[in-house]
């Protein structure tokens, strides 16, 4: 598991110098926001059978990405739950067996929350995209947790409003 941190919100609680904020700002600026999965650090073997590590890394998350949106909106309403791992950005584990991944997890044990964001491009454009969403859906229904899918409009118009909507399904 891992959570993600704006440059600017890392430099100011003093987890990168300003030379590695430089250096990040040029790497996001070159179009690379996002690191690649091969940068990031491991956490198990193939064969262990205790779950991951948590992993706290710091990347670029500056954009314009719904999802990116989204999860600073999350970060901003609650800040200590990332370093507790109760707020996940792209959660690996939510479901034994399956290796997809959430945009953004509560994976707390009172509240297992995923929270999905959905676009025309990626998840509405093929009838395969939309049944495999559907059958994620079902299988973390069936491992506990909650879902809420948000489409990018709404996102990119009022990102304050959707942590409402995520408060609320957390403490329903």
């Amino acid at each position: 598991m891992s959570a993600r941190f704006s440059i600017d919100e890392a430099l100011a609680k003093g987890w990168i110098s300003k030379e590695e904020a430089r250096a990040q700002k040029a790497k996001a600026q070159k179009g690379r926001s996002l690191p690649d999965e091969s940068d990031a650090p491991k956490t198990q073997k193939k064969k262990s059978r205790k779950p991951p590590k948590p992993i706290l890394s710091v990347c670029s998350i500056d954009g314009d990405l719904p999802q990116e949106k989204l999860w600073r909106a999350c970060v901003k309403r609650w800040p200590s739950w990332v370093s507790e791992g109760k707020l996940v950005w792209e959660y690996l584990g939510a479901v034994p067996g399956r290796r997809f991944r959430l945009d953004i997890a509560f994976p707390h044990k009172d509240h297992k929350l995923a929270v999905e964001v959905d676009g025309w491009e990626h998840h509405g454009k093929y009838l395969s995209d939309f049944k495999r969403d559907r059958a994620r859906d079902r299988a973390l229904v069936r491992n506990g947790w909650r879902v809420l899918r948000f489409y990018a409009e709404e996102i990119h118009s009022d990102p304050a409003a959707l942590t409402k909507e995520i408060e609320s399904a957390l403490f329903c």
